[in-house]
């Protein structure tokens, strides 16, 4: 290992773009003994030098580092990237090892991907046979291998995959055929998402609670996935959002969430009359994610609603929205009085945030609560106009 000492390309500020251009022989081999380097920002340079040299010689060097646990994650995902320009087959097999070994997700998936650009044809056919590995940890990272390379022939072997033992391998399945988009996955995940059973409910010695947190795992993977396949599977989880199962309808209610869609949006809505708090409470954060301008007029019409804690999500949402139509109802909201503190200071944030200087009047009339000033006067500073900042001078 060098010392901080040693001298680098370009002095001892290491190689930089200017070094790559007027790169030769010998400047490449001291950029591969760099990579040897004690000072992150000197092997970083290397890195990015050798990255866009793309010599050959570097190949041992960067396979050496990608390989390394003890180096940091972000140079060794950078070793695996610089990869992609020098390519090889020497590079496949010591990949293919961090792709299905590596504990740190980032460097597995950077080393999947330089392993697809660098595919033989052979590649793909050996991540998929390693889906029947003993090791579950194994088959799970071959999965996120196949979610990364995106090819279709693992359509089949990954659908096989979500009848596997072990949950999380199940979970990594799902993601890789949403990601990969091949409507052939639907009906499978369909059945998973709807009928997921995690066997750790059967167990005398696993809890209940640990097998829910399981069961809803995968349900959720398998929900994700579902909302990726397009409008059938956004149909399919629309559908979902009026099941008599609580843990269904919560998955399609968390997949929905973001879907700039007018009618998903009005059935998302209609979840805010759902018996469970927590059903409720992600039905708010959906509309939030939608950034759907319907969205802001239905939430709007709820600022009536009798509970305490569904009233203040809903304000928060009005205020992360960002949408200036919500300022006159959350300002007479606030003239109207607000029992709940919770509520109230749900109030004063999003007016705030939205920095409209219609609140300012409604704001200034809490400075004299000792219990909301500090409050207060950010949401007015955050607003930042003339009126606003004059009321805090007072």
């Amino acid at each position: 290992m060098h010392s901080n000492n040693s001298p680098a390309l370009g002095g001892d500020r290491g190689p930089n773009e200017r070094d790559v251009r007027l790169t030769g022989q010998r400047a490449v081999l001291h950029m591969i003994d760099l990579l040897d380097h004690d000072d992150p920002s000197i092997q970083q340079r290397a890195l990015f030098a050798l990255a866009h040299v793309g010599d050959e010689r570097a190949l041992d060097g960067l396979l050496s580092l990608v390989s390394d646990d003890n180096a940091p994650h972000p140079q060794r995902i950078r070793a695996a990237r610089a990869l992609l320009k020098i390519g090889g087959e020497e590079a496949i097999e010591p990949l293919l090892e961090v792709v299905l070994t590596e504990r740190a997700a980032p460097v597995r998936a950077q080393a999947a991907t330089t392993l697809a650009a660098l595919d033989d044809g052979q590649v793909i056919d050996i991540v998929i046979d390693a889906l029947t590995h003993s090791s579950w940890q194994t088959r799970a990272y071959a999965c996120e291998a196949l979610r990364v390379m995106g090819d279709e022939s693992a359509i089949v072997p990954l659908i096989g995959c979500l009848a596997d033992t072990h949950w999380v391998v199940r979970s990594r399945a799902a993601d890789a055929l949403g990601e990969i988009g091949d409507s052939r996955a639907l009906d499978p995940l369909v059945e998973q998402f709807l009928h997921e059973h995690d066997p750790a409910f059967d167990s005398p010695i696993v809890s209940n609670y640990t097998g829910f947190n399981r069961e809803w795992g995968v349900r959720r993977h398998a929900a994700d996935a579902i909302a990726r396949l397009g409008s059938a599977g956004i149909a399919v989880l629309t559908e979902a959002l009026h099941h008599e199962r609580h843990v269904v309808r919560r998955a399609a209610v968390h997949s929905l969430a973001g879907v700039q869609d007018e009618a998903v949006v009005s059935r998302v809505f209609e979840m805010l009359d759902d018996p469970s708090r927590v059903l409720r409470r992600a039905a708010i954060e959906a509309l939030g994610r939608s950034r759907d301008a319907r969205a802001v007029e239905l939430l709007i019409a709820k600022l009536h609603a009798p509970r305490p804690y569904l009233l203040a999500e809903i304000i928060l949402t009005l205020g992360t929205l960002g949408d200036a139509r919500a300022v006159p109802h959350l300002v007479a909201c606030l003239q109207r009085g607000v029992e709940a503190s919770h509520v109230l200071q749900a109030l004063i944030l999003s007016l705030g945030r939205l920095g409209d200087d219609r609140a300012v009047d409604a704001l200034t009339d809490l400075l004299a609560s000792s219990q909301w000033q500090g409050e207060v006067s950010r949401a007015l500073r955050r607003i930042g106009s003339e009126r606003a900042l004059a009321a805090l001078d007072r």
